[in-house]
């Protein structure tokens, strides 16, 4: 029978850490180790051999944890130890203690005897797991953290390979565990493999532990070695080595099955029932003395109790207060909590304790101190809890011990003040997760009706919590809560705040309509308040949200609100952004004389008064109107201008948007190459979920034009996770489209058509009317092409409402296209003339892309009207196009076609340009540079950031193997790559 578990609230109980005397574990370990007979632990000869080829091989691989996992007693300790011992290579260990531990105190507890040894700076983040070394940063950082523990490491490793062991994960706190993959990311290419053990049996769902292993596996970084229950033959071993000689095979087979397999139960049992007397050895063997009259104990719990029957009554008092103590536990205290004088000569000698050594003491074995644990009385149980808290109160324990065991004894009142005091030490280190259980049991335990504002800065300080660990859906819970409180003691301010984060919460689980509801009662409550400019700034925000969801009517009706609460407040910039907005909601909804002249005249506001943010955001404004209108190349460089302007004045988001948009214009104007350039920096460059979901799918967009499925398909997948997230209607649509592309491209006509059906229904929920208009046109000729006439005839539906409301050339040209799409099959003649005349429409407009379908259709026409010189002409064009923009599909459909009619392509006889072994975009830099631009100066042209620009200089610098810019142009002029004067012996900037 295995030891007894205890209850769900005597596994929260606290053990007592070492933080500032690692080497007790260290260097005098408190658990006593399993048999090892012929160099190996006792039937862990496989496990032993996997992880020593884990520590001894390169620790650069991809591989740098090692978990080591299986039930309490199964000897994953004296595993490691032995194998690290045979390797002999440097060792910083940690080990974890239940619950009433410091935050990340696993690893510091490894961490200091290698930073006590070094005389090198230690980085300052090191402070937010080792409070003696300082202040603690104010902002978390993972990865910052992980590399100084790295720092650490790699200094403590030398030139051998280091290994850090940390034990007992299953009761580390969480910042510790979540801190693993980080440091596993960290670690990776150094001379250090890290080493973990943990009790499977004590990994219940919902374990952080669990998490954290599933991303490790993910991540590739993990490697899992798992020790089974020992085999009947293994356990014959054991106890051969523990007694001297073999067993009887009936006594071997009553322990295994007392043991269940354990290596520890097989050792506790055979030491007491040797201290017992209860073995009588003759003829070689060992057996049951008394002719097997004495019992075998029944498991570690009766074998504990055995060797505790040989104590005295004050002997037994006192281990009763070390076992509800801990593991580990300081003399002294358990002596003033047991009301004993002194710790009792020879007390050790049961077998039960390890010797005292500097004031500290520990059971032999975790189970041993459960076993001693369950067997006290429940009554004295709570007794000896409280005055343990009584005790470590005097002494000033860490607050978190003290609540462990004022809840242990049920004083819950008496537990919230330790209970926040640990909550604010949690959340001094960032250690969030546990800053949260602490609050949680708080709560739990808060009688109804007490002192509700009290309460309610814990459910605020709670929310926090989920915040800052990104769980949103407990954050919305206690957001409502929190406001409800506000709500209820009518203080307006506080409701307004809490409404505001309540919006964000919701928002960032893709709860739109939610998140607008929350935003609203924000600004009501503000305004309320007397706070109007935050009204006007919740109320700015929801009508940016309606835009991007081409909500324009909504928008405009929440920009009323919002202007009221700007103009009630007198800031010119709210005024001013509001106004910006509104016009450029009047250009998305065709409006575009009046929406530009409104976004001018408040950007030109701006400049004027040096609002700075304001102008930003404006410039970013104005640049998507001109989109709108349909003006692409001023639209082109108003994009260039503001992100130049974003750049100088330091508005790195806004001009990290003003590129990702820009993308499309690009991708419209047929410069693919600069289109996909643009979006691969903007996806470098870390920016925000919309500018990411732009650089996403204008990127998969131009593999998916090209043909590139395995390229093209998981930008478009991430683009179109993202914008459906966060209601970026314009990015659905695109990425849509760009997946109804590979599908069509991949003969998969009808995922295609489910997916076009699709973008069609999503259109019809919206009030878009500009990044539809090139969807639609292609949309129809898809669904002509599969003689699906109701798509076709839909598609020429909403861009005829687009047409009449918008009135512009794009849309109009894409009518055309689509009413010849729909005429093509009972009226050729009239097909060919809507088609052709969209051609010319689109040529006009420099849309290549669009010229190109529209051109291949029409030839299609021509062709049922028997005019096939008329037809490979405008096949030609086609290909012409299609080849220059690489759009593969397109260009082997007009291939086709042109073979079908007798005919083959032109080959395009261009220029061919001198690379010297430069990229297409190395070139398109280094002219720049010729010409004397700068890094800043080139990226604004180029749409990428300074650091692009100088990596593709320093990349060219290299391939030529010149040392200087000025070197570079000169050698690539000379080569005949780039036109213009030579610039030899010009510094260039």
């Amino acid at each position: 029978m295995k030891a007894p578990r205890p209850s769900a609230t005597d596994i929260r109980l606290g053990w007592f850490s070492i933080p500032d005397r690692p080497d007790v574990y260290r260097d005098a370990p408190l658990r006593v180790q399993s048999v090892i007979m012929d160099g190996l632990v006792v039937g862990r000869d496989a496990e032993c051999a996997a992880l020593g080829h884990l520590l001894a091989v390169s620790p650069a691989g991809p591989v740098p944890v090692v978990l080591v996992s299986g039930e309490a007693g199964a000897g994953k300790t004296t595993l490691v130890e032995h194998v690290l011992a045979t390797l002999d290579t440097p060792v910083l260990r940690g080990r974890a203690v239940a619950w009433a531990c410091p935050a990340y105190e696993v690893v510091a507890s490894a961490l200091r005897p290698a930073v006590r040894d070094t005389s090198r700076p230690l980085p300052a983040v090191l402070a937010q797991i080792m409070p003696e070394l300082g202040a603690r940063p104010p902002e978390p950082s993972p990865a910052a953290l992980a590399a100084a523990v790295c720092s650490v490491l790699a200094a403590a490793a030398g030139d051998h390979a280091l290994t850090l062991f940390l034990d007992d994960l299953q009761w580390a706190d969480e910042a510790s565990l979540d801190f693993l993959a980080a440091l596993a990311d960290a670690a990776r290419g150094l001379p250090v493999v890290l080493v973990g053990c943990y009790r499977s049996d004590e990994l219940p769902r919902g374990h952080r532990l669990r998490a954290v292993r599933a991303l490790l596996r993910r991540n590739n970084r993990l490697t899992e070695i798992t020790l089974g229950p020992l085999g009947d033959d293994d356990v014959t071993h054991m106890l051969t080595g523990l007694w001297g000689v073999a067993p009887q095979p009936a006594l071997a087979a009553v322990v295994a099955s007392r043991a269940d397999g354990l290596p520890f139960a097989v050792e506790e049992l055979a030491l007491a029932l040797r201290d017992d007397g209860r073995l009588d050895y003759r003829d070689g063997a060992v057996a049951l003395a008394g002719a097997g009259a004495a019992p075998v104990p029944e498991g570690i719990r009766e074998a504990v109790l055995l060797r505790a029957s040989r104590l005295t009554a004050g002997e037994r008092a006192l281990l009763e207060t070390a076992a509800v103590a801990g593991i580990e536990f300081d003399v002294d205290i358990v002596l003033a909590a047991g009301d004993a004088a002194a710790w009792p000569d020879g007390f050790t000698a049961s077998g039960l304790l390890t010797e005292a050594r500097d004031g500290r003491a520990a059971f032999r074995h975790p189970l041993t101190q459960e076993a001693a644990y369950a067997d006290i009385p429940w009554s004295r149980r709570r007794g000896l809890h409280r005055a343990l808290a009584s005790t470590l109160a005097g002494h000033e324990a860490a607050p978190a011990l003290i609540a462990v065991h004022l809840l242990a004894a049920r004083d819950f009142g008496p537990a919230r003040r330790p209970l926040l005091a640990a909550a604010d030490e949690h959340f001094a280190v960032h250690a969030y997760r546990d800053a949260a259980r602490a609050l949680r049991t708080a709560l739990e335990h808060w009688p109804a009706g007490e002192r509700d504002d009290s309460r309610l800065a814990v459910i605020d300080r709670l929310a926090r919590c989920a915040e800052m660990c990104s769980e949103y859906a407990d954050a919305v819970t206690l957001l409502r809560e929190l406001a409800d409180g506000h709500e209820r003691r009518g203080d307006d301010l506080a409701l307004a705040g809490s409404c505001r984060r309540l919006a964000l919460a919701h928002e960032l689980r893709g709860q739109w309509e939610s998140a607008l509801t929350a935003r609203e009662a924000a600004a009501v409550a503000f305004s309320a308040a007397g706070i109007p400019a935050e009204a006007a700034i919740d109320r700015l925000a929801m009508a940016a949200h309606l835009r991007a969801a081409a909500s324009f009517s909504a928008a405009l009706t929440t920009l009323d609100a919002a202007s009221a609460d700007a103009r009630a407040c007198g800031r010119t910039d709210l005024r001013l952004r509001i106004e910006g907005l509104r016009g450029n909601v009047l250009a998305r909804q065709g409006q575009h004389r009046d929406g530009i002249a409104a976004v001018r005249a408040a950007l030109d506001q701006a400049l004027a008064e040096s609002l700075p943010d304001a102008a930003a955001e404006l410039q970013q404004r104005l640049a998507d109107s001109l989109e709108h209108s349909g003006d692409y190349q001023a639209a082109t460089a108003a994009y260039a201008a503001a992100y130049q302007y974003c750049d100088a004045h330091g508005a790195d988001a806004i001009g990290q948007l003003c590129r990702a948009c820009a993308s499309f214009v690009l991708f419209a104007r047929g410069e693919w190459d600069r289109t996909a350039s643009v979006c691969e920096d903007v996806l470098a460059s870390a920016a925000a979920p919309h500018a990411r979901a732009a650089g996403d799918g204008l990127l998969g967009l131009v593999h998916a034009m090209r043909g590139a499925a395995r390229l093209g398909r998981p930008h478009l997948l991430e683009a179109n996770l993202t914008a459906t997230r966060i209601e970026l209607t314009a990015m659905e649509l695109l990425s849509s489209w760009g997946l109804c592309v590979l599908d069509d491209a991949a003969g998969a006509a009808t995922d295609a058509a489910d997916r076009a059906r699709q973008i069609l229904a999503r259109l019809a929920r919206t009030q878009e009317r500009h990044y539809s208009v090139p969807i639609l046109q292609w949309t129809a000729t898809f669904f002509s092409e599969q003689g699906l006439t109701a798509g076709t005839s839909a598609c020429a539906a909403a861009l005829m409402q687009i047409a009449e409301a918008t009135a512009q050339p794009e849309a109009i040209a894409a009518l055309a296209h689509a009413r010849g799409e729909t005429l093509l099959a009972d009226r050729p003649e009239a097909a060919a003339h809507e088609l052709s005349s969209a051609a010319e429409m689109f040529s006009r407009l420099d849309l290549p892309l669009q010229t190109a379908q529209a051109q291949r259709r029409a030839a299609a026409a021509t062709i049922r009207l028997g005019e096939g010189a008329r037809a490979r002409e405008l096949l030609h064009a086609a290909h012409v196009t299609a080849d220059q923009l690489g759009a593969r599909h397109l260009r082997d459909s007009c291939t086709t076609a042109l073979r079908q009619l007798g005919d083959t392509p032109r080959r395009r006889v261009s220029a061919r340009r001198v690379t010297a072994g430069l990229t297409s975009r190395e070139l398109d830099v280094m002219e720049l540079v010729s010409q004397g631009n700068t890094s800043r100066q080139a990226g604004h042209t180029l749409f990428i950031s300074p650091r692009t620009v100088e990596m593709h200089v320093n990349s060219s610098m290299q391939k030529l193997q010149c040392r200087t810019r000025a070197e570079a142009v000169r050698r690539l002029t000379e080569l005949g790559a780039l036109p213009g004067p030579d610039m030899a012996g010009k510094e260039l900037g």
